[in-house]
Order: C-alpha cells, then structure tokens, then sequence
C-alpha cells in the first residue's frame, strides 16, 4: 500500500473549530428533525457544545451548561449536589454513556433519547449564539419546530437565551 499516494489523493479541508461546530449543530438539527436519529443528532450536538463552550470560558463567558447548572441547583431535589455532579449526573449523562463505555456492550440503556438530543441542541445552538450573535442555518428551523411542537420547551430555552444575553 502506497500510504503517502493515498494521502495526497485524499480531499485536504481546511476549518475552523467555530465552522466544525456550526456544522455539527446543523447536521444535528438535520438528524433530528428528518431522521429522527437522536443518538447521532445528540453525539454531534455535544461535539459542538464541547467545542463552544469551552471558547467562551477561554473569553470568560458563560456557556449554556454553566446557565443550566445555576438553575438547576436551585431546585430543591437537586440542591444538595455540586455543579459538577449536577453536569455528571444529568445534563451529561447521556452524553456520556454515548462517549463512554461503561463495562459492557450489550448493557440496555433507557432514555428518553429525542428530549436528550432537543437539549443538546438547544445548548450547542445556544453557545453557538453567544458566541456569533447569529444563528446556524438550520438553528431557527429547529426553534420554529420546538414553538410548534413543545411551546414549554421553546419558553423554558428563550428564558435562558434572554438572561444570558442580559447580563
């Protein structure tokens, strides 16, 4: 096998971490709403909120699991865990079952997968907003579709938006 033949034949790309991300979440958004792939829709959702969100704590920023965190340990059944158990036990935990193997491969995982993948979404989308003070392509598609199909959903997320953008 000729290796350096194959790579000099092979398509070269050239981005940014900030274009990989947009076009995670938009392949995220396509997954889901047309494919109702919500494992897939959720792993590349996460990719990007990975990416995101660590740039905007590179610019001392809040990013979207930073906002969530706060807000969850405001509830009583959750306010005895730390941030970090909050990100490891529940916003985190499918992410990390998906990325993770946890000792056996033929383990059943239950979760309620689409909800999982509308909030990886929401947090990709999200940072990425924060970040470009615009949308992706498809992000106001999957918001139109979240007011349509889940108005508590899309009302809970614009609360988020609003108080990030606020401060």
């Amino acid at each position: 096998m000729d290796l350096e033949r194959i790579v000099k034949q092979s398509n070269l790309e050239i981005f940014t971490p900030l274009e990989a991300a947009e076009r995670q979440i938009d392949r995220a958004i396509i997954l889901f709403l047309e494919d109702h792939d919500y494992i897939c829709a959720i792993t590349l959702a996460c990719a990007a909120d990975g990416i995101l969100g660590d740039a905007l704590r590179v610019q001392n920023k809040t990013a979207m699991i930073d906002l969530l965190k706060s807000e969850l340990q405001r509830f009583d059944l959750l306010s005895h865990l730390s941030p970090k158990q909050i990100s490891d036990q529940h916003l985190n935990k499918i992410r990390n079952l998906l990325k993770h193997l946890s000792g056996d491969l033929n383990e059943t995982i239950n979760h309620v997968t689409d909800i999982e993948a509308i909030i990886a979404i929401i947090r990709a989308a999200g940072n990425f907003i924060f970040i470009t003070e615009r949308p992706t392509k498809k992000t106001v598609e999957f918001f139109e579709w979240l007011q349509r199909e889940h108005p508590a959903i899309f009302e809970e997320a614009a609360k988020y938006g609003q108080s990030r953008l606020v401060k």
